[in-house]
Parts: structure tokens; C-alpha cells; sequence
């Protein structure tokens, strides 16, 4: 009878983890900048690549993960509160039933707005408008294929959806409306993740990921999920393509 639900935890600890939040969100937005502003990727190792790769994973979504959950896990508490705070809480059949049923709808959907703002770019001039992941999921050796493919995949939904969606979007709650905290996580997750044609593209979708928070009630776990289903969707297709390349020698 005096078991706690997900819920009634939040509510009840929201004033005793507020400096842990504002923290975490301070230094979550210090993690998205501070690459930039030290243009950091110059410090990378230039070859083989796929040092450059996972030096540079380590680098963005490393920073990102402890600037995210370092917070809550200091001073120490317990790891159900933890997992509270960061709103991974267990998902119902329900939930799993709609990110099934919205993966395949939301990848066409993005991916037809990414193909035509790639086509756009190359009428206006651009020799390349897409993600450079993209190429190199297609021509780069395997071995790379399997890197970003675990970043993608196991890594980055996990990271990102910590950070943008738990952190960043719960901290400018604080400070703006909801509608505005949610624009301003999403331009900044689509900032940080494409050149700037495909920037459009990825801003819807990371506005539906944040419709989606909200909407499971500010799940974390709910997200991850999602968003590991549509970069598994993504990493599947470029595997499709590498295949042509590799047996045609064109791109599509």
C-alpha cells in the first residue's frame, strides 16, 4: 500500500533534484557548443578513419552522457531514483505497439524530405547537401559500417535523447513555454547533426521525437526506443545501397 509510483517519485523529488537539473542543463548545453567553438574535429586523427570515428564518438556522445546523467548519480542516491530522474521508466505493451507502428511511416516520411532538400542543394549548387555519414555508410570499408552502425543504433539514441529531450527541452521549460523549449531542443538537435541543407529534414523529426515525449508522459525510455528504431531503419537502407554500390559502382 505505500508503494510509490513513477509519478508520485517525480512529483515528490522535483524540488530536492532542481539544482541537479539546472545543472545537468548547463552543462548539457556547454556539451553541445564547446566542440564547435574549439572547431575540436582538427584534434582528431586524420586516418585510419576509423580511429577518427570512435575518437570522435567518444568525444561528442561521451561529453554528452556525462554531462546528461553525471549530475543525478552525485551526491548518491538510489538507482530507482536515478532512473526516475532520468526518465527511464519501463515501457507498456501499448507503447511498444506505437513506435512499431509509426518506425516505418516516420523513416519514409523523413527520408522523402531529406531526398528532396538533397536534390534542392544540388540544383542551387551544392556538391554535396547530404549527411557525410551517409557516404561514408556506403563506400567506407565494413569496418566502419559496424562503428557508426553501433553509434547509431546503441549509442546516439540513448545519448541524445538523455540530453536533448530529458535535459535540454526539461531546463528551457523552465525558462520559456513548452512549444518554445521544444522548437529550440529540436533546431539545436538538427544543428549539431547535419550540414546545413539537411538541417529542415531532421528538425521535423526531432520535433515528432518531442511530440512524443510529451505525449508518453516524458519518457525517456519511450524515445530511445523510437529513435534507435529510426536509425536502424537509416542504417538499414545505406546497407542496401553499400550493396548496390558494391556490386554496380554507381550511387543512387
Amino acid at each position: 500500500m505505500n508503494e510509490k509510483t513513477d509519478s508520485d517519485m517525480d512529483i515528490n523529488r522535483d524540488s530536492f533534484d532542481a539544482p541537479r537539473r539546472m545543472t545537468a542543463f548547463l552543462l548539457v548545453v556547454f556539451a553541445v557548443f564547446l566542440p564547435f567553438a574549439l572547431n575540436v574535429s582538427r584534434y582528431l586523427p586524420a586516418e585510419p578513419v576509423q580511429l577518427r570515428l570512435i575518437a570522435g564518438i567518444a568525444l561528442t556522445q561521451g561529453s554528452l552522457f556525462a554531462a546528461a546523467v553525471l549530475p543525478f548519480l552525485f551526491p548518491p542516491g538510489t538507482w530507482s531514483e536515478v532512473l526516475v530522474n532520468l526518465g527511464l521508466r519501463r515501457l507498456e505493451k501499448v507503447e511498444m505497439m506505437r513506435i512499431l507502428k509509426l518506425a516505418v511511416p516516420l523513416f519514409l516520411g523523413i527520408t522523402l524530405c531529406s531526398t528532396l532538400l538533397t536534390t534542392l542543394g544540388k540544383w542551387f549548387g551544392e556538391k554535396n547537401p547530404t549527411q557525410p555519414l551517409v557516404e561514408l555508410l556506403i563506400k567506407a570499408p565494413f569496418s566502419v559500417f559496424l562503428i557508426i552502425f553501433g553509434s547509431a543504433v546503441l549509442i546516439a539514441p540513448v545519448v541524445e535523447e538523455l540530453a536533448f529531450r530529458r535535459v535540454l527541452y526539461s531546463g528551457l521549460k523552465q525558462l520559456v513555454s513548452p512549444f518554445a523549449a521544444a522548437v529550440v531542443t529540436s533546431l539545436l538537435f538538427a544543428l549539431v547533426h547535419a550540414v546545413i541543407w539537411q538541417v529542415p529534414a531532421l528538425f521535423l523529426l526531432a520535433l515528432f521525437f518531442q511530440r512524443e515525449y510529451v505525449r508518453s508522459g516524458e519518457k525517456t525510455s519511450y524515445t530511445i526506443l523510437m529513435h534507435g528504431a529510426y536509425n536502424f531503419l537509416t542504417v538499414f537502407c545505406a546497407y542496401c545501397l553499400r550493396l548496390y554500390y558494391l556490386y554496380t559502382g554507381k550511387m543512387l
